[in-house]
């Protein structure tokens, strides 16, 4: 039970530390915005964050901004970028703020 709610909080924290961005971006400057919102580093590997982006996409929160392509010779290709859909955040932002005041 505990882990379902670290992931539910985590994704709501997430939520509301990418809600002010306004431009496209990665998962990496995902993670930076995530860190510096909250003041503490985000302790799931990679792939923990690549299945959150997963589930923030599928409930529309965020949405695919350009597709990454792997690169040609072994050079590192386009990075794929997310935007945030801004109608969805208001909500979620509140009950993450309450999530953060319970920790």
């Amino acid at each position: 039970m505990k882990r379902a709610q670290n992931k539910v909080r985590r994704i709501l924290l997430l939520i509301d530390a990418l809600a002010q961005l306004r431009m496209p971006f990665t998962i990496q400057d995902a993670i930076h915005q995530f860190e510096e919102k909250s003041g503490s580093k985000l302790d799931v590997c990679d792939r923990t964050i690549k299945r959150d982006f997963e589930l923030l996409v599928s409930m529309n929160f965020v949405y695919v901004y350009r597709k990454g392509e792997p690169g040609r010779g072994g050079s590192a290709g386009i990075v794929t970028q997310y935007k945030m859909n801004l109608t969805m955040t208001d909500n979620s932002q509140l009950a993450a703020a309450k999530a953060k005041g319970d920790s």
